[in-house]
Parts: structure tokens; sequence; C-alpha cells
């Protein structure tokens, strides 16, 4: 009766110990991905990457749909408020917005009164600035609009809700010009940006223009904004935007400088426009900037490349200034990072690679098909780059991280559409996620399968914003935003008090971005870092008290026993354990998982009166590899091996440990270092890799006193004859073998 149910349970093992193996093998592919990821992403940042994919973002004028839906409605009431302001010559109306009808609007003279009043940048819309500079738009387009005729011929109309004046940017100015007559309207839109002239070959300051000409009849109400089109505000418009381009040169450093009439060739890959001007037939590159940079904006830069869009409709050409974005991001020292991610790719992608030929020759030999518990090689290499990658962010000044929570928080709050090459910090976050939870495991003593931490992590990083925001108090999220207008209007690079001035890129700071800013975004990391140290110290205060409940036996084992099971972490207490087994297989005590980030726990060797069995297993944690089934070699030397076989010559030193079937067909292991017989291998020998059960004779008089290290204890010949093992009955001991 117990026979089939010992044989079920044993199945049962075996299944929950292979589901435990490829989940780790998921876990190790899903850190193989984010680090080609990362690398390719590294690599791209070194060398300057651009986005494939065109951002927008945009200044709107909320009070012109509320002016032109009441113009449709009663255009009486608009005809009677231009020739208001023309028989008092009042050249310039602030349009404001009525703060208790969100379909009305009203007019007043002499500056705008909403957003506190008046502000630095409203001399932008003053009739001393802002008509003359209209004036030579107008005259540039050989318009015969005289915007200072007396009588009055046209009036300009200012949103004083305009985005630019909320933000207090003085690079963009948009105006609205309309004849007295209210039949036609032109919208005017100038922004400082950089231009590369044909002549000059070089970059300088230029002021494009675009006029956009409307007949006010051609307006109707319509349906709802369609959700593809939320700039419509439920207008109409019979036909399409008439258009004018003109550029300024040296605009606005020089005192009022012509504006050029200008072809519009259209907008290059590079997302900058191609203009010509009319009269010399000069090309002109135009494109503004937007973003940060330390150091030089070649060494280490995150900005984006805009225009303004040009749809062709009206409705959005007089309501929203959209600019089309092209993010580019620079690193000169990515170096550093990309190359501890891929020297420590590469060595991980050899294991696997050597895991599966191992699996697969186990499968075709009909031997039982088995795949290595791969991430015991892992994290050692994840070990090893957790303290490279501190390095590389030292010498790269931490340049990834705050370029991410920058760019991640421009974007969030929809201030510019800037990017950033997120996989590097994907890559290394995980690794430093990874060693944060070995590391706290390992303190309690206790284990976790790398698949619970991965996923926690895949799931975290996903998500991210979403746990960002739902971390942040109001108090906090009123900071941020108040910080990043700040940031935001950074790029705003002041020329002049009394004109305008450049958008561009700016240097940062070295408190940008700010400590707490930092922690904010990265709450996503730390909030999983916090939540599985609580889980991991819940998980260890159960066991504790389940172990105060019910203490684990301990099994008393003779060591003159014919036959006995001993963990690996007794083994340097046997004296009938080869000391040269302990040095080469299980060093540093045990040498094997048995805390921290783990798989499974490791198998118990049995031993018999004259030798003990080593798992394959044991012998793949500890590194080792058998090739044409008798030389079992260290995996990191297959390298070294792959170079004497191929070369012919023994370049490198390899050494090896002999094993060979004794008379009952087992294979003995002689755990001595001997130089592996390159002379003997074959390039079919390198695709011959195996990994058996061996077994190894146990040391009889004072063998097992050979060897480089000393057992603990003084004297191990004085040891009892009796010992005791104890092996613990808990759940997290529990060895699954197959």
């Amino acid at each position: 009766m117990l026979g089939p149910i010992k044989t079920s349970c044993s199945r049962l093992r075996a299944a929950f110990y292979s589901l435990l193996v490829l989940s780790s093998f998921a876990s190790v592919l899903v850190v193989v991905v984010y680090d080609i990821t990362g690398v390719i992403s590294v690599n791209e940042a070194l060398f300057g990457f651009e986005n494939d994919q065109t951002g927008t973002y945009e200044y709107d004028a909320y009070t012109i749909p509320r002016y032109i839906t009441q113009y449709i409605g009663n255009p009486t009431r608009t005809l009677i408020e231009v020739q208001a302001a023309v028989a008092t010559t009042q050249r310039i109306l602030y349009i404001e917005p009525n703060a208790t009808d969100e379909t009305d609007y009203f007019i007043i003279a002499g500056n705008c009164s909403s957003l506190g009043g008046y502000q630095d940048t409203d001399l932008l819309y003053t009739d001393w600035y802002m008509l003359p500079m209209l004036q030579r738009i107008l005259v540039g387009m050989n318009s015969t609009i005289d915007l200072f005729a007396r009588p009055m011929t046209h009036a300009v109309l200012i949103d004083c809700d305009y985005s630019g004046r909320r933000f207090q940017d003085s690079s963009m100015f948009k105006a609205f010009i309309i004849d007295v007559h209210v039949t036609m309207m032109w919208s005017v839109a100038l922004q400082t940006m950089n231009g590369i002239r044909s002549s000059t070959k070089s970059e300088a300051q230029v002021g494009p223009a675009i006029v956009s000409q409307a007949v006010l009849a051609n307006f109707g109400l319509g349906p709802p904004d369609p959700p593809g089109a939320p700039w419509l505000f439920g207008l109409t418009y019979a036909g399409t935007t008439n258009y004018r381009t003109l550029v300024s040169f040296n605009f606005p450093y020089e005192k009022d400088t012509p504006f050029f009439d200008a072809y519009n060739d259209g907008i290059l890959p590079t997302n900058q426009w191609n203009w010509r001007v009319k009269a010399t037939n000069e090309s002109v590159v135009i494109n503004g900037y937007s973003g940060y940079y330390r150091g030089s904006d070649n060494q280490q830069a995150n900005f984006i490349r805009y225009v303004i869009a040009m749809s062709g409709n009206p409705i959005r050409d007089f309501t929203v200034d959209l600019y089309s974005s092209l993010g580019h991001t620079k690193d000169a020292f990515a170096w550093i990072q990309g190359l501890v991610i891929m020297t420590l790719g590469i060595r991980i992608g050899f294991t696997i690679v050597v895991a599966l030929l191992i699996s697969l020759n186990s499968f075709t030999e009909r031997s039982g098909h088995w795949l290595p518990d791969i991430f015991p090689t892992i994290k050692r290499h994840i070990q090893v780059r957790s303290v490279l990658l501190m390095l590389a962010f030292c010498g790269d000044q931490f340049w990834a991280v705050q370029e991410w929570v920058l760019t991640k928080t421009l974007v969030r709050y929809n201030l510019l559409p800037m990017f950033v090459l997120g996989n590097g910090i994907r890559s290394d976050f995980l690794v430093l996620f990874l060693i944060w939870t070995d590391a706290i495991a390992s303190l309690l003593h206790i284990g976790i399968t790398p698949v619970i931490p991965v996923l926690t992590y895949v799931l975290c990083f996903t998500h991210s914003d979403k746990i960002v925001l739902g971390l942040t108090s109001a108090d906090m999220e009123a900071r941020v935003q108040v910080y990043l207008n700040a940031f935001y209007i950074r790029n705003l690079i002041s020329f002049s008090p009394t004109s305008m001035n450049l958008w561009t890129r700016f240097p940062l700071l070295a408190d940008d971005p700010p400590t707490w800013l930092v922690a904010r975004e990265l709450s996503w990391f730390f909030a999983p870092c916090i939540g599985i140290t609580i889980v991991l110290v819940l998980y260890k205060l159960v066991f504790l008290a389940h172990d105060f409940i019910q203490p684990p036996k301990a099994t008393k084992v003779a060591i003159n026993e014919l036959e006995f099971d001993a963990p690996a972490t007794a083994m340097a207490s046997l004296p009938c354990v080869p000391m040269n087994f302990l040095d080469h297989f299980l060093p540093n005590g045990d040498g094997l998982p048995t805390r921290g980030l783990l798989t499974h726990a490791p198998p118990l060797f049995h031993f018999t009166h004259e030798a003990f069995e080593v798992h394959k297993s044991i012998l793949w944690n500890a590194g080792w590899v058998l090739i044409d089934g008798k030389y079992l070699v260290w995996a990191d030397d297959l390298p070294n091996v792959i170079l004497n076989v191929l070369s012919g010559v023994s370049v490198a030193k390899v050494y090896c440990c002999m094993v060979a079937c004794d008379a009952s067909d087992r294979l003995v292991l002689t755990p001595e270092l001997e130089n592996l017989p390159s002379w003997n291998l074959t390039w079919k020998s390198l695709f011959n890799l195996h990994l058996p059960t061996v077994w190894v004779l146990r040391s009889t008089g004072d063998q097992h006193n050979t060897g480089t290290r000393l057992r603990q204890g003084s004297n191990h010949t004085n040891l009892d004859s009796m010992m005791k093992i104890r092996v613990s009955n808990s759940t997290r001991a529990k060895i699954y073998v197959t």
C-alpha cells in the first residue's frame, strides 16, 4: 500500500523540481533579454540616437474657440465690438475668458487682466512692440494691410488665456488680425528657433513665422469633438488653411530685422523645416530645441527638435500651436555601462548554451531528459555585475538615472514629448533588485526561488507610472509640478527684457534633479524592495514559529555505518570525505546554493561503505562539466578548451579531473587536478558535453588530510565515531531530486 504512495510522491516531487528549474530558466531568460536590449540601448546612446516616432505637444489659445463660436451664433456682437474699437482707435483687443460661462468671453483694453494681471512677458503684446513686428511680417508678405492706418482697417486680437502667456514663454508669440468688417481673420505664430543657412553653413538664431488665413463665414458649428481630434472644439470649416511662411535672420537679437517670404519645401526626416527664401532662393534648415545636457550638448544630452505643425485645418491652426517633436539622446560615457552589461552578458549567454547542449545530449542519448539549473551560475555573474554597475554609475555621474527621472516626469505631465532609452535602466535595476533580494534572504538564512523577484520586478517596472502616482501625496504632487514648471521654463534663454527670447537646450546644475524627485520617481523600485523585505521577514518568522512549536529532528549518523545520507553543509566535518573533493567541488564550506536566491535546496550526499554519490546538479552548481565522458573540467575553462582544440596547440593551460567506470559500471570521479590532454579531443568533443551522477571513493587512513585547506577542528583523528547531522524536516529544507 505504501509503495504506490511513495511512487506518487516521488513523481510529484520530480514534477515540482522540474517546474522550479523551468521557472528559474525563464527568469534567466528575462535577465538575458533585458541585458540584450540594455546593451543595444546604451550603444545607441553612446553614438547618439533619435526616436523613431515623432511626438507632439502644444500651446493652446483657449479663448479663440469661444470667440469664433460666438461669432457664428451672433455675428452682430462681433461686429459691434470691432466697430467700438475703431471708434476709439483701440488697435489691440485683449480677449479674456468668462470665468462663469465656458462659452463666453469679454474684451478689455490696455492689457490682459487674467492670470494675476500684467506679467513680464506681456510686453510682447503691447502696442509699441507687437504692432511694429506684425507690420514687418505683413510687409514681408507684400500685404496691403496697415495696422497703423487712420481710420483703422484692421484690429489685432490677443488671447489672454494662451498657453505661452501662462508659462511666461517669451520665445513664442501668437496674435490674430481681423478686418473691421469682420470677414477675414489671420493667425500669426512666431517662434524663435535655430536655422542653418546655405550661404553661411552655420547655425544662427532665426524667427520663422506662420501666417494662417481663414474666412470667418466658413466657420460653422459641428458635432462634439471625436476622440482623435480634441482640438476642433465643436467647430467645422468649409475649406483649408491658406498659409504664408516667412523667416527673419538674427531674430530677435538684432533690432527691426525684416521678414522674408519663403517657400515651405516640407519637413526633413530629422524633423526640421526645409525652407527657401523666395527672393534669393537661399535654403534654410530650421528647428527649435528643447531639453537639457550636462557638460556639453554633444556629451550627455537629452533634447528634442521641434517645428510647428501645419495641418491645413484653420480650426487647429487658430486654436492650437501643435509642435511636432523628434527626441534625441546622447551619452558619450555610456560605453562604461555597456561594457559591464555586455561582458557579463556574454558569460551568461555562454552558460545557457552549455546548459542547453547538456540537456539536448541527455535527451538524445535516452539517459533521461535533464535541464541543468543555470541560475546558481548566473547568480555569481549578477553579483559581480552589481559591483561594476555602481562603479559605472559613478563614472557616468548617474546620468542614466537622472535622465530617466527628468524625462519620465516631463512626459508624464505632458510638458515635453521627450524620450529615454529606458532598457538600460530596466536591465540595471533588475540586477540591483535581485541582489537586494538575495542579500536579505541570505541574511535571514532562507531561500527564495528567483522567479518571484523577477516577476515582481517586471510587474512593477511595467506599471511604474501608476505606482509612482499612487504613492505620491497631494503635497508632494504639488511640489513636483512647481519644480517641473520651473524646470520647463529654463529652456528659455533670456536675451533682453524688452523683446522675444530664445528657447533652446540648457545645462543642468549640480543639484539637477533634486534628490527628493529622484527618490519619488524611483518609488516603483523602492516599493518592491521594501515589500519583498517584509515578505521575507514574515516568511522567516513563520518558520521560526514552526520550529519552535515542532523542533526539527536531529538524525544521529555513525560515520562507520555502511550507508547514510549527509547534507552539503556537513561534508567538511566528515573525515571520510577527501580533502581534494572539498577544495574543488565544495569551496567555501559547501559551495552550493543553500540560501538567498536559489531554485531548490541541494540534494543529500548518499554514502556507502566505500564511496559516496555526488548528484549531477551538485557538479553543475559547483561549475563543472564532463567532456567526452571522461574529463571533468571547469565550465569557465571551456573557452580555453575550445581555443586549444581548434588551434591544435595548448595555448591555455586547463586542468581537469578524471572520470572512469569501475567494475560495477559506476562512474567514479578522482578529485585530483590534472592537465587536460587537449590532444585527445576533437572538434566533436566540444559538443559531447554531459553531466552524470558520479561516485567518489571515501578516504581511508590519512588521505582525508591531503589538500590545501585545513578542516574545521584541530584534530580530525580524535573525531567521535558518532556525529549529529541536523536535517530539518521543515518545508524549506525538503530536497527534490530526479
